[in-house]
């Protein structure tokens, strides 16, 4: 994708739209927590489910269509903690082979994980930027403008 990211379309409508462009919709499906995969047994990726879920939802950016994309980031995260834990002991953090000393398994799973992290983050809306890109067809300026009203008349009122 060339140029620079995209702005939120909720930043867009907190700072004000500049460019005068029209905001596009972002989908929307119903906002609910969907449950925990049975499959999911590591413990850090249950507890990273039972961390970020609420979040999500209070935010509204979680559904039932999230179930595994959110399964796979919790996972990519669990793995991080287990490589970051193994990679406390100084031992582990580099392996000494025929050919001389290289990254160990740890290390590279660490950075794995984080790439891993990223990509869901970018791929499945995780992100503020990532949410723009899933946009859809732009609003009438009748609509958007209803919308910008409603926005900054609730702004106004949150103080």
């Amino acid at each position: 994708m060339p140029g620079p990211r995209p702005i939120p379309a909720e930043l867009r409508l907190v700072n004000g739209n500049a460019s005068k462009r029209p905001i596009p919709d972002v989908p929307k499906p119903k906002v609910k927590i969907p449950k925990c995969p049975t499959g999911m047994k590591n413990k850090d990726a249950r507890a990273e489910w039972r961390r970020v879920t609420p979040e999500l939802e209070r935010l509204g950016l979680i559904s039932s269509l999230d179930v595994y994309a959110l399964a796979g980031y919790c996972t990519a995260v669990a793995m991080y903690l287990q490589a970051m834990r193994e990679l406390d002991d100084p031992a582990k953090s580099i392996q000494i082979g025929r050919t001389g000393a290289t990254t160990s398994a740890w290390k590279r799973q660490l950075d794995e994980s984080l790439k891993q992290i990223r990509q869901f983050c970018a791929e499945f809306g995780l992100s503020p930027a990532a949410r723009v890109r899933l946009a859809t067809a732009p609003k009438s300026k009748t609509d958007q403008a209803n919308e910008d009203e409603a926005f900054r008349n609730k702004r106004t009122a949150e103080g």
